[in-house]
This record gives C-alpha cells, sequence and structure tokens, in this order.
C-alpha cells in the first residue's frame, strides 16, 4: 500500500579508533577497533499488518539509535607451522528515542520485549587453529588441518522484536594436502555437530530461518 511505500533518509555518523601491533618477536598480532555509530531515523525492516490479517514488510524510519563496539582479531604463532586466532567483538546497541507508530516502537506492547536494535548481540567471537607440517617423502607436500568454533550471544532479529534467539554455536574443521607438486586436495566441514540451528524467524509471519545441517565439501585443485 502506498502508506508503507515511502519512508525518509538514514544518517549515520561513525567514530573508529584502533590499534594494530606486534609482540613477542612478531609471533603476536593484534588488531583492536572500537567504534560508535550514531544513527538517526534509522531504516529497518518491519513486520506490519497492512491489512487485517494481511502482514507486509516495509522499511519504517523507527527512530534514533546508537551502536558501540569493540572488535579484536588476535594472531598468535608459537611455531611456524602453527596459528592460533581468536576473533570477535562486543557491541552494544540502544534506541535513544523510537516513534511510537513504528514496529520498533510497539515491540514491548506488542511481545512484551524492550525495544532493542536487532541483529546486536553482546558478544561474537571464533575461536581457532591451523597447523601445516611436510609429509614424508617426494610424492606428498605440506599438509593442514584445523578447527574453529563459533559463539554468538542472545539477540532480537528484527525491529518487531518478536523473535528472540538465546544464541548458538558452530563447530567447523578442514584437512588438506598437496601431492605431485601441483596438486591439492582438501575435504572441510561445517556445523560438525550436525546441530540444528536457527538464526531469525517471526511470530507473525509464523516463518522461521535455518542454517544448514552438517556439510562435508571434498575438493581437488591443480595449480600450473
Amino acid at each position: 500500500p502506498a502508506d508503507f511505500a515511502v519512508y525518509g533518509p538514514e544518517t549515520n555518523w561513525t567514530y573508529e579508533g584502533g590499534l594494530k601491533g606486534e609482540f613477542v618477536g612478531s609471533t603476536l598480532r593484534t588488531n583492536l577497533a572500537y567504534f560508535v555509530s550514531d544513527i538517526e531515523d534509522i531504516q529497518q525492516n518491519s513486520t506490519t499488518e497492512v491489512q487485517p490479517g494481511i502482514f507486509g514488510c516495509p522499511v519504517q524510519n523507527s527512530g534514533d539509535a546508537e551502536i558501540q563496539g569493540l572488535e579484536y582479531e588476535i594472531t598468535w604463532s608459537p611455531l611456524d607451522s602453527l596459528n592460533i586466532f581468536l576473533i570477535g567483538n562486543f557491541l552494544d546497541g540502544e534506541y535513544k528515542n523510537l516513534k511510537p507508530e513504528s514496529s520498533a516502537g510497539q515491540a514491548e506492547s506488542l511481545y512484551g520485549v524492550a525495544a532493542i536494535p536487532p541483529q546486536v548481540p553482546d558478544f561474537t567471537v571464533t575461536i581457532g587453529f591451523d597447523f601445516t607440517f611436510e609429509m614424508p617423502g617426494n610424492f606428498f607436500g605440506d599438509t593442514a588441518f584445523g578447527l574453529d568454533y563459533y559463539k554468538t550471544d542472545d539477540y532480537v532479529s528484527s525491529a518487531t522484536n518478536d523473535f528472540y534467539n538465546d544464541g548458538w554455536d558452530q563447530l567447523n574443521g578442514f584437512v588438506k594436502i598437496q601431492f605431485a607438486e601441483k596438486w591439492e586436495a582438501r575435504l572441510s566441514g561445517k556445523n560438525l555437530a550436525d546441530d540444528v540451528i536457527v538464526v531469525s524467524g517471526s511470530r507473525g509471519l509464523g516463518g522461521f530461518v535455518w542454517l544448514p545441517p552438517r556439510e562435508i565439501l571434498f575438493q581437488v585443485f591443480y595449480r600450473n
């Protein structure tokens, strides 16, 4: 409907400062960044009953918000063949004011959830490693394997705040080997624990979004 077809511009001022460094004989590398985003007339997809019993997902200007966070990447290489990494962020988001007619402005009265910016978990983190070594003989070359574990804290998935996700995690890994000088075989997997992971949804529309179950991928490369 025409009443939902038009929305205004969004203004976002973001301030960021960071630090990159190498320590312990350049075996420890860090990349840190702190940011603050001051958003006016934030544009958000909403779930709205445009007609009785008929829902749509128009874009709305919900109001003003502030999102801030610390992002980090830390890599430690105690051996030439071993890399251990830690990647993640700490986030905080809040509305400075809300238009009461917006979906976010009605979140608490409709669903009993205090209005907070969506997709802003308090933290996300990935920790993992990769290790490389040479196979004996002349036929095989470098062999490597690794694992990584991802975790996210709880969050709401949309401006409507009608779907609360209490967080989820995922384990991934790979192994690869070079052979015959120009060939490489790689076996990788995502969601190795085969967990059922629901990342978003809508009570109003009755739909949910899942990540795939366990995925296994085998690849062979030839490099001339």
